[in-house]
């Protein structure tokens, strides 16, 4: 979903985003009493525990990152496991903490998410950096068409008409001998 809203992550909040996050490694990593480079080493268990004793920004910033890593890992298992719609949940819980606690979602992406899980998608979240840009939806291929044409009415309402595009996922790239 193509929402057309022009977004350029030069020209946003992602720096700040990127800072923020960078706070909260200082801070866990001094909480912790261990070297921290990076959000990665950081467990939830560990965040939530020290969640009050950081930045509240920095504190949601490093919320979405940890989440995020950790819906990855839960995506792999639930796709490895055929398990469909624990993936879908896990997409649209990744749009409601990219919009909640990285704040890097627009109204368009917002009305584009929605819309596509009332329409019945399975899940959908932004896609890329946010700010702007695209969405993505998980539907049966059965009814994309027809998700895709609700999506199109209801943000219609909103003041814009979104560009689908189906696709079919496959593997990644890899080497070719």
């Amino acid at each position: 979903m193509d929402t057309k809203a022009k977004h350029a992550l030069s020209d946003s909040p992602y720096n700040d985003r990127r800072r923020q996050c960078e706070l909260a490694v200082t801070q866990m990593g001094q909480r912790l009493m261990k070297p921290i480079q990076s959000l990665r080493e950081v467990s939830s268990a560990e965040l939530s525990r020290e969640m009050s004793h950081l930045d509240p920004l920095a504190a949601r910033r490093a919320a979405h990152i940890v989440g995020e890593i950790e819906r990855v890992q839960g995506a792999l298992e639930d796709l490895a496991a055929g398990n469909i719609q624990a993936f879908g949940n896990r997409l649209s819980a990744s749009h409601q903490s990219s919009r909640n606690d990285f704040e890097n979602s627009s109204p368009e992406l917002d009305h584009c998410v929605e819309a596509a899980l009332q329409a019945g998608a399975l899940g959908a979240r932004l896609q890329g950096g946010g700010f702007g840009g695209s969405a993505i939806a998980m539907v049966h291929q059965s009814a994309a068409s027809e998700i895709a044409g609700r999506i199109i009415e209801q943000c219609s309402r909103h003041g814009f008409v979104p560009d689908m595009i189906e696709s079919t996922p496959a593997a990644g790239a890899h080497l070719v001998e």
